[in-house]
């Protein structure tokens, strides 16, 4: 029984259960954010780029001859720039949750609004510079710490024979999704740039034709499944399509937990994890104030025993959300991985565990309690 205190503070902050009007409510205004997300994902969110080794074989013929060359990218999925529907369905959403008296709402507002940003700024292809969404510039104090760790931990050349291909690492990943119960489907993605990835909507996605060493595979597990694929799991557990997508920042500690399971959680870790996220990290910070072939250069000075082509892909993914790549920006979502790492290096194993059952950010840390508390006393059923 709630003393009279304890019931007006709760009040004021929002935790309380909700008449079954207002349930069955919030339940519907989530059923419509996953379709609009989803739908932005289909028609806006640049993911599969067609011509990476088209355009591969162009900026090393320029390269050999001492010249500069500027990708242009072929997008698999294409932004349709004439189309306002999404936007209108983001806005009018929006309204309804502004209008709506519920202490989630304004997580649903602020996605709302991430989602709006991206997609105007990707319709505006006039723009001569990309504004970094999601996160921050990181602070300097950082990069210069990533500038002297990645002296620790350089690139390592001597790394196990990739001799696994794509179809059979797709096999070994769907095994190990089975027998924890997450339900993923595995589906071979030709034109994808990361050997590996997982979507909210259930999908695990592997390059058939990229090649994975034992040890690559085992990492994978700690770092793809039991991080990504369970954070999304779990956020389908509480019975809210919000916490499937997850929180504002989500992304900062999905990658910094996955990175901690693929260092901790398994007993032979891949080589150059901490290169591969310290390197990124790095050329992420100077997306701002350097051109595609000054990231590029800038990078054989870090790492100068990287391949070319590794870099070339980097810089590439950095970029890729551009339009066009003579603009300077990215979308530092590859800051992630250290800046996340810091962070989940010093919680708890019962934080670890909170930050993998709930898919918060590291902003809504402070207010987990509360989180919990409406999911308890609102009893969503399970959406998986």
């Amino acid at each position: 029984m709630l003393t009279f205190y304890e019931y007006i503070k709760e009040s004021i902050i929002g935790i309380y259960e909700l008449s079954e009007k207002d349930r069955k409510l919030l339940i519907q205004l989530d059923e419509d954010f996953n379709d609009v997300i989803m739908l932005c994902r289909k028609t806006h969110n640049l993911m599969d780029i067609d011509n990476i080794d088209e355009e591969w074989e162009k900026f090393k013929k320029f390269y050999d001859m001492g010249l500069e060359y500027v990708p242009t990218i072929k997008y698999h999925n294409e932004i349709k720039t004439k189309e306002n529907r999404v936007l209108d369905k983001l806005r009018s959403l929006r309204e309804c949750f502004m209008n709506f008296d519920c202490f989630l709402s304004k997580y649903y507002i602020e996605l709302i609004n991430e989602q709006i940003e991206l997609i105007t700024h990707t319709e505006n292809t006039l723009d001569h510079i990309y504004k970094p969404i999601f996160q921050p510039k990181t602070s300097f104090e950082l990069y210069q710490k990533a500038l002297d760790l990645i002296k620790k931990y350089p690139f390592d050349e001597d790394i196990p024979d990739r001799d696994i291909d794509g179809k059979q690492a797709a096999k070994d990943i769907e095994e190990y999704i089975d027998k924890h119960g997450y339900k993923w489907k595995v589906i071979l993605n030709p034109n994808m740039l990361p050997r590996m990835g997982v979507s909210a909507d259930g999908k695990f996605l592997v390059n058939p034709e990229r090649y994975f060493s034992k040890e690559d595979i085992e990492s994978l597990k700690s770092h793809e499944v039991d991080g990504h694929v369970a954070r999304r799991y779990y956020g389908l557990k509480t019975g809210l399509h919000l916490f499937q997508h997850g929180l504002p920042g989500r992304l900062v500690l999905d990658e910094g937990l996955a990175i901690w399971n693929s260092l901790n959680k398994t007993d032979n870790p891949k080589p150059n994890i901490m290169f591969n996220i310290l390197f990124k990290f790095i050329l992420t910070y100077h997306l701002n104030d350097m051109t595609f072939n000054e990231l590029i250069k800038f990078g054989q000075s870090v790492a100068p025993n990287y391949e070319l082509r590794k870099i070339f892909k980097c810089v590439l993914r950095l970029k890729k959300d551009c339009v066009d790549l003579h603009q300077l920006g990215g979308r530092n979502i590859c800051s992630s991985y250290f800046r996340g790492l810091e962070i989940v290096n010093k919680l708890s194993d019962q934080e670890r565990d909170d930050i993998l059952k709930y898919n918060i950010g590291p902003d809504q840390m402070g207010d987990l309690p509360q989180i919990k508390k409406f999911l308890e006393l609102n009893k969503f059923e399970s959406l998986i």
